[in-house]
């Protein structure tokens, strides 16, 4: 199943970094409309792309689950690490 973000959410986000661009000195945005579906796309890729990380290294723990519960470990504590692997090797920034 893929993940869509809420739109409020990107939409609130896009606004805001248009916001921020708009402030930048020499900044002129001609398309505010154009520059915001732009964010939204952009947006909506990271935060999927991000969504498909945390699902594979979900999987990954999953095939060691009776390892990680007999060792005590911290199950988020490992996601997070396990994203970060994951995110590297992608070449992708968390």
């Amino acid at each position: 199943m893929p993940f869509r973000p809420p739109k409020e959410r990107i939409d609130r986000l896009a606004a805001q970094l248009l916001s921020e661009l708009q402030k930048a000195p020499g900044v002129q945005v001609k398309n505010a409309e154009a520059v915001k579906a732009v964010f939204r796309a952009v947006l909506v890729q990271n935060l999927q792309e991000e969504y498909a990380i945390e699902e594979e290294a979900t999987a990954l723990l999953r095939q060691h689950g009776q390892q990680i519960y007999e060792a005590n470990a911290d199950f988020q504590k490992m996601l997070q690490e396990g994203k970060k692997v994951l995110a590297k090797k992608k070449g992708f920034i968390l």
